[in-house]
């Protein structure tokens, strides 16, 4: 019998007002505040963590950001490491625990030695300064700044909250709070700049098609803030009825091709546009891109990269291909699969715009067919159904057998373009790379 898998966590927090981090003292050494669990939960989730602390310390808390990740997926242990902002101006350690500055931290012995790794570049950074890219909300005061903007646009708008604002999940791409009010739940979403179009599309998308988007409350562009309200709703990927899965494939086709006449608009406000001439210097880019494939070994073997580059030729030939097609540029998701869709009164709703562009919008499709085959392994004709409720809202534009053929195309170009976006637009703009630079090795492997 397999057991569980265990999630062991360590905090750190910080003293308010000095460069201090608390420390717990046990039989074996020092350790920073720690616990173990076998809940599963995503990293980037954090409210089951702020309750945690609070529970074992009594200490208020919001998560800043992960410094640490290391999974053992054949042993099924996993060590996270989190830094918090320290909320309470009057909590006191308990009597095992103090304060601990960076001089005696180094004499210190502690249980485990990766937490010396992490201390340490915590308590440089400390006395260096914090990065200029690091995100607003992985900095102190942030979330206090946050939440009242929030309480005061509700208020505003004659909605009572009703319990405090909750962070609901941090990491770079995003922030997500959470608040309770008379209007049922809001959320809050934060971006960085890169996906800061995020903002007027999805505001943009509530105008145009307010039956399959997410309800906007407010935008703070400023701080790149999206309020939003709860849509509801059960997402497609937790239930498995097919003609749920069918149904959003069409209406998503709609939805884009309506888009096309949009697309000055969309690019006005900031979307990203991908031609398929952007996209063939994009993959010679990439796929000359030996480090960023090998991923310091943890992305593609020396074998698989290559095997992938004979095809460099292959894969632009299909780009040309597929400029021959007179299927126009329109709003590309980026991101679109059962996670991010979510069934609302009997209509899909399409939410989580940060990877969009104007582009093929064909691209949009790359891994739903995947996730379709997964959840209905018994439904034989699967691919036909999705392909043939994709493509009849096209047929204004090629034939049926024309748009299969460069479905077929697009299908093959898909990991191309999305591996190429994270390399050309997402992960320059970000400190903590790690976070996604196994995306690109991700989505290659589809070709292989």
């Amino acid at each position: 019998m397999n057991l569980p898998a265990t999630y062991e966590y360590y905090a750190v927090i910080p003293h308010r007002t000095q460069p201090a981090v608390l420390l717990l003292h046990t039989e074996n050494g020092w350790s920073l505040p720690c616990w173990q669990t076998t809940e599963r939960h995503f990293w980037q989730t954090c409210d089951h963590i702020n309750q945690t602390i609070q529970d074992l310390l009594a200490l208020r808390v919001i998560t800043l950001r992960c410094l640490f990740i290391n999974q053992d997926t054949g042993s099924g242990h996993f060590i996270r490491v989190y830094e918090f902002e320290n909320r309470d101006a009057q909590w006191r350690p308990p009597v095992n625990g103090s304060w601990i500055g960076f001089s005696e931290f180094k004499t210190l012995p502690l249980t485990h030695q990766m937490q010396r790794a992490v201390l340490e570049a915590w308590f440089t950074e400390q006395m260096e300064g914090i990065p200029t890219t690091r995100r607003a909300w992985a900095r102190t005061g942030w979330f206090d700044e946050t939440a009242r903007w929030i309480v005061e646009i509700l208020q505003g708008q004659a909605i009572e909250v009703s319990e405090a604002v909750q962070q609901v999940r941090t990491w770079e791409r995003s922030c997500l709070l959470r608040v309770a009010t008379t209007y049922g739940q809001v959320y809050c979403k934060a971006v960085p700049a890169m996906f800061a179009h995020e903002l007027p599309l999805t505001q943009h998308l509530d105008v145009h098609w307010p039956s399959h988007a997410p309800s906007v409350l407010a935008v703070n562009r400023q701080q790149s803030l999206l309020l939003l309200r709860n849509f509801g709703g059960p997402k497609l990927g937790e239930r498995g009825i097919f003609a749920w899965w069918e149904e959003a494939v069409h209406t998503f086709a709609m939805l884009q091709r309506e888009t096309v006449t949009h697309a000055d608009s969309l690019i006005a406000m900031g979307c990203p546009t991908r031609t398929l001439d952007d996209l063939i210097e994009d993959i010679r880019a990439l796929l000359a891109d030996t480090e960023t494939l090998f991923v310091g070994g943890k992305g593609l073997t020396n074998s698989e990269i290559a095997a992938l580059r004979p095809h460099l030729s292959h894969f632009l030939n299909l780009c040309q291909e597929l400029k021959t097609y007179q299927i126009p540029y329109a709003l590309e998701h980026g991101d679109f699969g059962p996670a991010n869709v979510a069934w609302v009164e009997q209509r899909p709703l399409f939410f989580d715009w940060s990877d969009s562009s104007v582009a093929h919008p064909f691209f949009s499709l790359c891994l739903f067919p995947e996730e379709m085959e997964i959840s209905f392994p018994d439904t034989s004709d699967w691919q036909m159904r999705q392909r043939s409720a994709y493509l009849r809202p096209w047929v204004c534009y090629e034939s049926l057998e024309r748009l299969t053929r460069a479905f077929e195309i697009a299908q093959r170009l898909a990991p191309l373009h999305h591996a190429s976006r994270y390399h050309r637009f997402i992960l320059p703009h970000m400190e903590a790379k790690w976070e996604m630079t196994l995306m690109i090795p991700a989505y290659l492997r589809c070709l292989l």
